[in-house]
């Protein structure tokens, strides 16, 4: 199901996926804060749908918010092999992989996203090379119900 909400200008495409984020002291005062910051930080989500609607905002690149449609999305990460089982419910605890040379970091580290966010695996990939000896594997992630 769709949800409103406003984005900067230059981000309002469908298909755009994003982490959404926290208010900024710019937000400070503005009347359309309850549109931008309705959906909890550190969610993953897409857009599906733009309305044709803008408002103005001092924070925005072009100095423009614009409402749009989104879903909460699935994505990639790489988990601990005990928790790559296809429709397991798992609590994201942020981890900061300390390789950053590693191809698979942003997959095992996802900063963005909200410490306790519930998560479903939707699929389990294949496993994945980690330099410090760890057991992980690719999955797909989406928001638990």
């Amino acid at each position: 199901m769709a949800h409103v909400t406003l984005v900067g200008k230059s981000m309002a495409q469908p298909g755009t996926e994003f982490v959404t984020g926290a208010e900024t002291p710019g937000c400070k005062g503005c009347k359309y804060i309850p549109l931008c910051f309705n959906i909890p930080r550190g969610t993953r989500i897409r857009i599906v749908g733009a309305r044709g609607v803008e408002h103005p905002c001092f924070i925005h690149e072009g100095l423009k918010v614009a409402v749009v449609e989104v879903e909460k999305s699935s994505f990639d990460a790489g988990v601990e092999t005990s928790f790559a089982k296809d429709g397991l419910t798992i609590t994201h605890q942020p981890w900061q992989c300390p390789v950053l040379e590693c191809a698979n970091q942003p997959l095992c580290s996802l900063p963005l996203l909200a410490a306790g966010s519930k998560l479903r695996v939707k699929g389990v990939g294949a496993e994945l090379q980690c330099p410090l000896g760890q057991k992980r594997r690719r999955v797909i992630l989406e928001p638990a119900a």
